[in-house]
């Protein structure tokens, strides 16, 4: 079953080596590409005890298609311009016997205050 995918979100993912000016070559993040999604949602999470009861954390969720590569080390950016952090690997659904959606869900969290 193929789902339209329509919602655009920019997405950084992997690492480019960067040569400083002391020649010492690092390993920066990639730069934000759009791309097209399914659909997102932020589902927020106050926290009420801890370090800081002014934090808040946030579960951003996405539904890529399963041909977009997305490793751990991933990035979203929201239209707002709040940068999210990839929890783990994509949740496949395409493994059932009788429906495959061809899509794929990704947690990515971020952290105010």
């Amino acid at each position: 079953m193929d789902f339209p995918v329509e919602v655009p979100i920019e997405m950084s993912a992997g690492f480019v080596e960067v040569e400083d000016r002391f020649g010492n070559v690092k390993l920066v993040s990639a730069g934000f590409s759009e791309v097209l999604v399914f659909g997102w949602s932020v589902n927020p999470v106050e926290e009420d005890t801890g370090e800081s009861v002014m934090r808040v954390i946030d579960t951003l969720k996405v539904i890529a298609p399963v041909t977009l590569e997305i490793p751990p080390e991933t990035k979203f950016r929201t239209p707002d311009g709040r940068e999210w952090n990839v929890e783990g690997s994509p949740r496949d659904s395409n493994n059932g016997p009788w429906w495959s959606p061809g899509l794929v869900t990704v947690t990515a969290k971020g952290v105010e205050g």
